[in-house]
């Protein structure tokens, strides 16, 4: 939906009631703002935040949500992999 806003000489835009209950944005409430190229997209913390765990979430393993150990499980496995791999070169060159 397209909606056209106005903005005061201070810069100021008002956003219709309904739209801010919708993205339940009480008053004094924090938006997000994205300038993207030449478009100014605005969306609630909720949102912005629900959209970083769903991008953290495509690198968790089993559907975790601590990507930091997961990194960190991967990486010993990633070490553990090269050690053996190591150990075969060596062993065939004895």
């Amino acid at each position: 939906m397209t909606l056209h806003l106005q903005m005061s000489a201070n810069g100021r835009i008002i956003i219709p009631k309904w739209i801010r209950e919708a993205l339940g944005i009480k008053t004094g409430g924090t938006l997000v703002a994205d300038l993207l190229n030449d478009t100014l997209q605005i969306t609630s913390v909720k949102s912005s935040v629900s959209n970083a765990k769903n991008l953290v979430r495509r690198y968790c393993l089993n559907n975790s949500s601590d990507l930091v150990n997961d990194l960190f499980v991967m990486r010993k496995q990633e070490v553990e992999k090269e050690y053996k791999t190591d150990n075969l070169v060596k062993n065939s060159n004895d």
